[in-house]
């Protein structure tokens, strides 16, 4: 979309962290996916029943999911995990009441613990 500006990028410090531990050839591939999806976040395939108003953008065998704040021009990533069991764990935060799937990622750092360092064993 020529003459449009770029989607600003939201990613809470869990989910930088959980990028950072990436295999190497995974984290470049999901870097040039938030810069696409920067340039147009609609290229991810919205999600469905109790995600919706999330979207899912793939890479490799990892999705990244994320909202659109279209008013704000802000893009928030919500988890990035392996497609195994991302959306069983972004499905419990939003049971939980940890991210409120309609509208935003709100508290998810408090909901899952984590203060310090990325720590959890299925938890991206």
């Amino acid at each position: 979309m020529p003459g449009r500006t770029a989607f600003h990028l939201d990613i809470p410090p869990h989910v930088a962290e959980v990028i950072r531990h990436l295999p190497p050839d995974v984290k470049h591939g999901v870097k040039a996916a938030l810069r696409s999806l920067s340039a147009d976040p609609h290229r991810g395939v919205p999600l469905r029943r109790e995600l919706e108003g999330l979207h899912k953008y793939r890479v490799r065998r990892f999705r990244i999911v994320y909202s659109i704040h279209q008013g704000k021009r802000l893009l928030r990533v919500v988890a990035v995990g392996h497609r195994r069991d991302i959306y069983d764990v972004v499905s419990s935060l939003v049971h939980r009441g940890s991210i409120e799937a309609r509208h935003s990622f709100a508290g998810v750092r408090r909901a899952l613990g984590v203060w310090g360092p990325f720590r959890g064993p299925h938890v991206y």
